[in-house]
């Protein structure tokens, strides 16, 4: 009985004892990269854990992180979609209900059935982006969306956006176009714009003891294969302003993980995205 307290006190001890000197080790933000990526790799090696990466995000110990306003659905956008927009309990739709603007379960949906846009004739995987550009620059979001992702799933070919907010992607929140010989089918997902003027500045937990915090969670085995920083947005139901937070996105021989990146963070509480102790086999979103 004693034995065993004995030992949990000595494993919490050498624990905060590598957190100490971890963050030692790495107090220069901004030295050689590749010794940094070597003196972490021998740490997380003692656990088990294999870094795989040529390059590691520098960090600033604060970053200052935007609020996202989500596009208003109102008649304002309804008119640039809908050639004779009818409001409905949910949204707005045309006379002859095969064309729809709502927002479902919180994201944007745009459904039009029958769509007649003379311009998209001649699309293909090729052009879809150039011939798309106009309209993401009518919905607002033209600045920050890039196409993650081109499919084609028969006559239809699906766009998936994701958004860049200055120097950092925003993971987590993307939205889907698909498009026809004959137009815009659908439009769908989580569309926002970012206010700069209304951020939060935050203070970062430094990546190493990040990642020598999750380390303690069984994880043998486990290669990491690419670490990027940058925003997560946290949802708030029917709000129409969401704040983004600092996050570490992982890539890793289990799957790909979100991890908070903001000081004072619970080492528990870190995984906002993915399981750390349990092996997926789930195709990750390419960027």
């Amino acid at each position: 009985m004693l034995w065993s307290r004995a030992k949990t006190i000595l494993i919490a001890v050498f624990f905060l004892i590598n957190l100490f000197l971890i963050n030692f080790m790495f107090q220069d933000r901004y030295h050689d990269n590749s010794q940094a990526i070597s003196d972490l790799t021998a740490v997380l090696s003692k656990n088990e854990v294999h870094l795989q990466v040529s390059d590691l995000p520098r960090v600033d110990k604060q970053l200052k992180v935007p609020e996202l306003a989500s596009v208003p659905i109102d008649d304002a956008l309804a008119k640039k979609l809908i050639a004779t927009p009818v409001a409905t309990e949910n949204g707005y739709q045309n006379s002859e209900k095969t064309c729809y603007l709502e927002s479902r379960n919180g994201e944007f949906f745009f459904r039009d059935e029958a769509p007649l846009q003379s311009s998209f004739f001649d699309v293909t995987q090729d052009n879809v982006i150039v011939k798309l550009n106009p309209y993401l620059n009518l919905l607002g979001v033209g600045e920050y969306a890039y196409a993650a992702n081109i499919i084609g799933i028969g006559e239809d070919i699906v766009v998936e956006y994701a958004y860049r907010i200055g120097d950092y992607k925003l993971f987590d929140s993307r939205f889907s176009v698909t498009v026809t010989k004959s137009g815009i089918k659908q439009i769908k997902g989580f569309l926002g714009v970012p206010n700069q003027d209304n951020g939060f500045t935050y203070t970062l937990s430094n990546l190493e003891t990040v990642l020598l915090s999750l380390a303690q969670n069984n994880l043998k085995g486990l290669e990491i294969t690419d670490i990027d920083l940058g925003y997560y947005l946290i949802n708030y139901q029917d709000a129409m302003v969401s704040q983004a937070i600092p996050v570490y996105r992982l890539r890793t021989s289990w799957g790909e993980y979100i991890l908070d990146a903001r000081d004072g963070v619970e080492y528990t509480q870190r995984v906002l995205s993915g399981d750390l102790r349990e092996v997926s086999n789930e195709e990750v979103f390419t960027d």
